[in-house]
């Protein structure tokens, strides 16, 4: 089921076009990669999903609800994080959600919910200026899951987190996901994104160039095979990569033909895959080299 679609989204400050039929789409479970040099038009689109800015021409939909006829409804299916998450740090991690709570009477039960959710069940009663950054992420995810969205947008998720952090964020997203909300990601730390999201969205000068299946998305145009092996000899052109493994570009309906090959000049092997591009590869091929800054 799709909850989030972006159709044709058109925007202009003065004389400048920042974006230019913009088009997303995230589905029930999706975790949505939305990468881009800076400037290319990422929190401009935020802002326009979540209504913080006047769209010019095209359409926002949450869960099926306009955003600029029906915001209440729409805006009613998101919770986010745009930026580093407002907490008070003199406050417990719980008193901070009580206030949250409070003001949309969300009951007690649900504040117990998200915080087992994001695995701070035995920090929430101490002050967030004990937290690590990790932890106020974590919290940070909690406010925003209150209103049990159908909907998670969050920009720089992992900006400044140590490795534990960034798994602990990580593996909150993927136990998200499961729970059939779909979360759309803006960041800069493709390596981090490279292992959580399903779907990419690469935007560049305010166009989508591309937005697919992560998978897709990193695939070469030729395909390139890794053959791990007990010796290596050339053969085939194939490649050096150790004294025990090589890459040779090649089909795969051609693979064990090749495999016969080896066998028959005495070479065993262990292991064979595919090599794909990183992520942060396929963008910079994409977008003709412009890096992330």
């Amino acid at each position: 089921m799709e909850i989030l679609k972006v159709s044709n989204l058109n925007k202009s400050f003065g004389k400048k076009k920042v974006l230019e039929n913009v088009n997303l789409s995230i589905e029930e479970g999706d975790i949505l990669g939305f990468i881009g040099p800076n400037g290319a038009g990422k929190t401009t689109t935020i802002k326009l999903i979540l209504g913080l800015q006047k769209i010019d021409s095209g359409s926002v939909t949450i869960c099926g609800y306009d955003i600029q006829k029906e915001f209440t409804k729409a805006i009613n299916n998101v919770g986010g994080i745009i930026e580093s998450p407002d907490m008070y740090l003199y406050l417990s991690g719980y008193d901070n959600l009580k206030l949250i709570a409070n003001m949309y009477n969300i009951k007690k039960e649900r504040i117990d919910e998200v915080v087992k959710l994001v695995g701070l069940e035995n920090r929430i009663k101490d002050k967030v200026s004990k937290y690590s950054l990790g932890m106020r992420q974590r919290l940070g995810i909690a406010a925003s899951l209150l209103n049990n969205p159908k909907v998670l947008i969050l920009d720089e998720p992992t900006n400044g987190l140590d490795p534990e952090g960034n798994r602990q964020i990580r593996d909150l997203l993927k136990k998200l996901a499961k729970q059939k909300m779909g979360i759309l990601i803006s960041s800069h730390a493709l390596s981090e994104l490279d292992n959580v999201v399903n779907k990419v969205a690469i935007i560049q000068n305010g166009k989508i160039v591309e937005e697919n299946a992560i998978d897709k998305i990193k695939r070469r145009d030729e395909s390139y095979f890794i053959f791990e092996v007990d010796k290596f000899i050339s053969i085939n052109d194939n490649i050096k990569l150790s004294d025990n493994s090589f890459k040779i570009k090649i089909n795969r309906e051609d693979i064990p033909v090749f495999i016969n090959i080896l066998i028959d000049k005495g070479i065993k092997i262990y292991s064979i895959y595919e090599e794909k591009l990183s992520l942060e590869d396929a963008f910079l091929k994409k977008t003709g080299g412009n890096k992330i800054v």
